[in-house]
């Protein structure tokens, strides 16, 4: 029976502890971000965007404010906290105890490879002076707006207001692998699991980079516009 509270209720308890609190310290902090940012308020994803048209670009410390924001506010550690009590659930990382004990190292493995990825995210943006923000599509088209979800997963907008490969995307979801699985026991520390994990986070991008572009539609129809936006232009 305490095999079953630690392995199931314990994680979703916390899990859900850590879902109120971002609630709760979101509502405290929505009116912080960037521009204007279209924000959804799910714990385990909580996907920003731009409206159309060029943003006004980032300033490399306001680049690391945004990084670090994405990997230890509230929202980053709940989604991550969240992510680990479905691991804990699961049993990931069978060679890891169970209980307190492995959730502070499936939680450490969860933060340790978010802050990798936003480091080597943070490089490569500030270095080919590229946003790290997603931009919403000028477009109308349904086939437009999801042919652009799936374009910045791949090709980033530069500062200036042109393109270029997504340097920063591709190498924090390829390079984090290499860093992070080293942690991990020596069945996930392969080419094949590291490959599938950078492949995974891009998946996960594209789909994220989809919400995005829905959300606007999904809040005016749900009529929540206080978590949401349109997509009309404005200066930022």
């Amino acid at each position: 029976m305490n095999g079953l509270f630690t392995r199931g209720c314990l994680p979703i308890c916390l899990t859900l502890a850590a879902t109120v609190s971002f609630a709760q310290t979101d509502q405290r902090n929505r009116g912080g971000a960037k521009g204007d940012e279209i924000e959804i308020p799910l714990p385990i994803s909580s996907p920003r965007a731009l409206p159309p048209g060029r943003p006004t670009p980032l300033s490399a410390k306001e680049k690391a404010t945004l990084a670090f924001r994405n990997t230890f506010y509230p929202r980053a550690v709940a989604s991550r906290v969240l992510m680990t009590g479905l691991d804990e659930f699961r049993n990931s990382q069978p060679e890891w105890p169970g209980g307190a004990e492995g959730f502070g190292m499936r939680l450490g493995n969860r933060m340790g490879s978010l802050a990798v990825r936003q480091g080597i995210q943070l490089a490569g943006d500030t270095a080919f002076r590229t946003e790290p923000r997603y931009d919403l599509c000028e477009c109308s088209s349904a086939k437009g707006r999801m042919a652009h979800s799936w374009k910045r997963v791949f090709v980033s907008l530069k500062d200036d207001g042109g393109e270029m490969v997504s340097v920063s995307r591709l190498g924090g979801a390829f390079i984090t692998p290499w860093i992070s699985h080293q942690w991990l026991p020596d069945r996930d520390n392969t080419t094949g699991r590291k490959l599938t994990s950078a492949a995974t986070n891009l998946a996960f991008r594209g789909l994220g980079n989809m919400l995005r572009e829905l959300w606007p539609d999904i809040s005016r129809k749900t009529h929540m516009p206080k978590f949401g936006m349109s997509r009309t232009r404005g200066s930022r």
